[in-house]
């Protein structure tokens, strides 16, 4: 227990908390203005917020832009692979038109190149692609600055060249995207989203 004027530092892990103050009936701990001072510090980390519900979807998104600001902007690109490669994307999808063309599909792929049986690629995903289906704690495999790339025809992408979005945000169980040539271009994605061919693409990788 604090005296009145005291400060009380409490070391936490990373986590949530509820923190309640209490009276003793004689005095409640207010400095001599009356007012209640809380500060909670410890290190800051671009890109996540203390609890996934703290802020609404378009409170999130507001955020992640104010973060960027000064970055290439999905808006003014016509390509999304474009838009990636200008927010730090080292991947090249220069492939074999007669297999997947230049899309962002064809960045997944050991090799940027494999053929098509049944419209299944025959070749193997790179190292440390990442699927995001049935990812319970999103933070755990996506970091601001990643990417995720969609197969094509999943999720509403191109049926020819698949899709790539920019990790803006992360949060358990949400992340906020920015994406080119499509609308919206600013998003926030739940772990109810991602399905069957939707990746985790890392932002170092080649």
């Amino acid at each position: 227990m604090a005296n009145q004027g005291a400060s009380v530092t409490v070391h936490l892990d990373k986590g949530d908390y509820i923190i309640a103050l209490e009276s003793d009936e004689q005095n409640y701990y207010y400095d001599n203005d009356g007012i209640i001072t809380i500060r909670i510090t410890g290190e800051y980390q671009p890109g996540t917020t203390p609890s996934s519900g703290a802020l609404s979807d378009e409170q999130l998104i507001a955020q992640a832009k104010q973060a960027v600001q000064g970055k290439p902007q999905p808006e003014n690109y016509s390509s999304c692979l474009v838009y990636a490669q200008k927010r730090g994307l080292k991947a090249s999808a220069s492939g074999n038109p007669q297999t997947y063309g230049d899309g962002a599909f064809n960045i997944l792929w050991q090799g940027n190149d494999a053929k098509l049986v049944n419209n299944v690629p025959t070749a193997s995903l790179k190292s440390g692609i990442k699927p995001l289906q049935s990812i319970s704690n999103l933070t755990t495999v996506l970091q601001p600055g990643d990417f995720i790339v969609c197969q094509r025809d999943v999720a509403g992408a191109n049926k020819d060249y698949g899709h790539i979005a920019v990790v803006e945000l992360v949060e358990t169980g949400r992340v906020v995207i920015s994406q080119a040539n499509w609308s919206p271009a600013w998003k926030v994605l739940h772990t109810s989203d991602f399905v069957s061919g939707m990746y985790g693409y890392p932002s170092g990788l080649p």
